[in-house]
């Protein structure tokens, strides 16, 4: 099976974006870094994950991805999502 690679910077726009717009664009921190073959690190601060497990905050984000990327979607190689709460 080949290996699939991304278009780094226009995948992670469109990652941003549809988080922003998913969890509402207000007091939401989105964070990208570059992997492997373009593939995305995501970090996701906001309030609307506080006082869920991390199953379900990583639920919530992957489904917002697959709504608005579709098969794109796959390029988040990692997923780490925080409420406000767990900052302090």
């Amino acid at each position: 099976m080949a290996e699939v690679a991304f278009d780094y910077p226009a995948i992670a726009d469109r990652v941003k974006e549809a988080i922003r717009q998913g969890l509402g664009p207000d007091n939401v921190i989105v964070e990208t870094n570059e992997s492997y073959k373009g593939r995305i690190h995501l970090r996701v601060i906001s309030p609307k994950l506080n006082g869920r497990a991390t199953e379900e905050r990583n639920q919530l984000l992957m489904d917002i991805l697959h709504a608005e990327l579709g098969a794109d979607a796959q390029a988040v190689s990692l997923l780490m999502g925080y409420g406000t709460d767990d900052l302090f």
